[in-house]
């Protein structure tokens, strides 16, 4: 009994990543009452911003799109992964082991031996091979990096001078209000305002496999756990809602 107690009682680890992240993030747009956010932000529950007040935060704040980090060519990071680090002393050797066979060829003919040749084959076969073993994870982040910007929804539907209409996802602003169904991607961290049957997938940010319910509740100081915070890039599963935009671009969740 006591063994199963404890067992049952131990408390699940939670991700390192995803701790530093909760750490990370200091903000108070889910905590605050609605009409300190409405007032925060000058936007209206029901009619939204307006479109002149959209045009200034554009301008100010910029597009609501992540910079992509700075990254490195891939030919420059297989030369790399080839020629980098010890490699390059295997490669020296390699070369020195082909230019004996060459001088021992040259001076004795057929009769030379194969074994500087052997060692030389053997040298660029191996050191080829671990460079672009090396290689392939970088390759593969490069990839992921591809797909990261695939996810990030074209369009959405805002509420503006009380005007329902489909605008550029990188036209969003603070304050703008949003509605989200099934089958959306999040366009930007939102406060849920009102929901009907709200679910969204956290899993690419959070790691959290199963679907989490949304609405207007504050229920956790922390923002990635409050019901009533939605975050840029995830997956609307199912139901409906409308919100408040709180942050866009680079200041988004998903960029930190």
């Amino acid at each position: 009994m006591e063994f199963l107690t404890s067992s049952c009682c131990k408390k699940k680890k939670l991700d390192p990543k995803l701790e530093d992240l909760k750490k990370d993030i200091d903000m108070d747009f889910h905590s605050i009452p609605l009409p300190e956010l409405l007032h925060r932000f000058n936007t209206d529950d029901k009619k939204g911003i307006s479109e002149q007040l959209a045009a200034e935060r554009l301008k100010k704040d910029g597009p609501n799109s992540l910079t992509p980090p700075k990254s490195t060519p891939m030919i420059f990071k297989l030369i790399s992964s080839v020629f980098g680090g010890f490699n390059l002393l295997l490669w020296v050797a390699a070369v020195a082991s082909l230019a004996g066979y060459i001088m021992e060829l040259s001076s004795i003919g057929k009769n030379a031996s194969m074994d500087s040749l052997f060692l030389f084959v053997v040298l660029t076969v191996v050191v080829a091979g671990t460079g672009l073993f090396d290689f392939y994870p970088e390759r593969k982040s490069g990839n992921i990096m591809k797909s990261f910007a695939n996810m990030i929804p074209p369009k959405a539907h805002v509420v503006r001078d009380g005007n329902s209409r489909e605008i550029n996802v990188s036209d969003l602003v603070v304050g703008d209000l949003v509605r989200i169904r099934g089958g959306d991607k999040v366009p930007a961290d939102i406060r849920v305002t009102q929901a009907r049957g709200l679910k969204v997938d956290n899993s690419s940010l959070t790691g959290e496999s199963e679907p989490q319910s949304r609405g207007p509740q504050f229920t956790s100081q922390n923002p990635l756990e409050t019901k009533n915070i939605v975050l840029f890039s995830t997956n609307v599963l199912e139901g409906s809602g409308e919100g408040i935009v709180v942050l866009t671009g680079d200041r988004t969740t998903r960029s930190r």
